[in-house]
Order: structure tokens, then C-alpha cells, then sequence
């Protein structure tokens, strides 16, 4: 006699994104086709829209949440709120709340992995110039310490006091400090981050 298969519901999937991407990525689209043809319903919500949708889904994958940044205490509010609803969330929130500031990269640092040289820095043209002779920086990378992509990123030259202040006054913008990492080297040229 065959087996049956049980009568298995499957889950409403929420891929959460922002406002300014509202749809599916072409990649999230090709994902969420695959879980549709296995019975998911799958739909992106943003995550500063209408809530109810994250509160009846069955898992949320935060995927293009990428103004986070810009209200960032907005956002870990949000992620606090996620925790309370019956959904699997992944990323977890607790994870995403603690590398939305790059302070994270020296606790990863502090404990061996290997990164850049990092230094914090306070949103001053002094802080970064003491903070690249302090590591010996020619080029520096100089990010706010909440951001996504490049956005407020500076690349700064050893000596450039104009771009030392360019650089401070757009972490002044974001009202944040900076992580401070070297230029990664491609066969043996300073080259700039990808």
C-alpha cells in the first residue's frame, strides 16, 4: 500500500525590504518562485509599511531593509517587535542588532578574526588624522559606524587636510562616528573597496 503524504501546510514567507524597494529583487523573485512551486506563499512587506503582514507570516527573511541606516533606532525597534511575533526570523534580530553598528568588527578583531586594522573614531578631521598615523595608514577607509552600503563613506589620503574634514563633516551629517579600516592591496596597489 503507497504512503501518504500528511496534509502539510505551507508557510507564508515575508521577505521584508524598504520602502524605496518595495518589490522583489530579480534574485529574491527567482527564490520566492522555487518556495511558490513547493506551495509557499511568499511576499515582500516593508518593514516601515503596514505590520500585519509580518504578524501573520510563518517566517520573515530580512532581505532590502537597507534604510535602516537613515532610522536606525526606528529599525531595532522593529527588530525588538519581531521577536514578539509567532514567526522565524533570519536573520535573527539579536544578530542584526549587533552588527548594525560596525563596533562589531572589534569585538571580531579582539578575538582573532582576521579584519583591517579598525579604529572608532570621533567625527573630527583631528580624530581621523591622529587615528591613521596611530596605524600607520597611507589610505584610509573612513564608513559611519551604522550604515549600509557607502553611504557617508570617505576614502582619505595621509596629510589631506581637507580630506580629513570632508570626511568628518559627512560622519557631522550622519550624526555617527566612524569605523576606520586600511585600503585592501591587489598584487601589491593600493586598490579601493568594493
Amino acid at each position: 500500500m503507497p504512503r501518504t503524504m500528511p496534509n502539510i501546510t505551507m508557510p507564508n514567507i515575508v521577505f521584508a525590504s524598504c520602502d524605496a524597494l518595495p518589490a522583489l529583487s530579480e534574485s529574491d523573485a527567482i527564490l520566492a518562485a522555487v518556495l511558490e512551486a513547493r506551495g509557499a506563499r511568499v511576499a515582500p512587506a516593508s518593514w516601515t509599511g503596514p505590520q500585519d503582514a509580518f504578524e501573520g507570516a510563518d517566517l520573515i527573511v530580512l532581505r532590502a531593509t537597507w534604510d535602516y541606516a537613515l532610522r536606525h533606532r526606528a529599525f531595532r525597534d522593529w527588530l525588538d517587535g519581531l521577536e514578539g511575533l509567532r514567526a522565524a526570523v533570519v536573520n535573527a534580530p539579536r544578530l542584526m542588532r549587533w552588527n548594525m553598528n560596525k563596533r562589531y568588527l572589534l569585538e571580531l578583531a579582539e578575538k582573532g578574526a582576521p579584519l583591517p586594522p579598525t579604529r572608532a573614531v570621533r567625527p573630527q578631521a583631528s580624530s581621523i588624522a591622529e587615528a591613521m598615523a596611530a596605524l600607520g595608514l597611507d589610505r584610509a577607509v573612513v564608513k559611519p559606524q551604522i550604515g549600509a552600503g557607502a553611504r557617508g563613506l570617505s576614502i582619505v589620503d595621509a596629510g589631506d587636510a581637507a580630506g580629513f574634514q570632508r570626511a568628518a563633516e559627512k560622519l557631522v551629517a550622519g550624526a555617527r562616528t566612524a569605523s576606520f579600516r586600511r585600503s585592501f592591496r591587489r598584487s601589491g596597489r593600493s586598490a579601493r573597496p568594493r
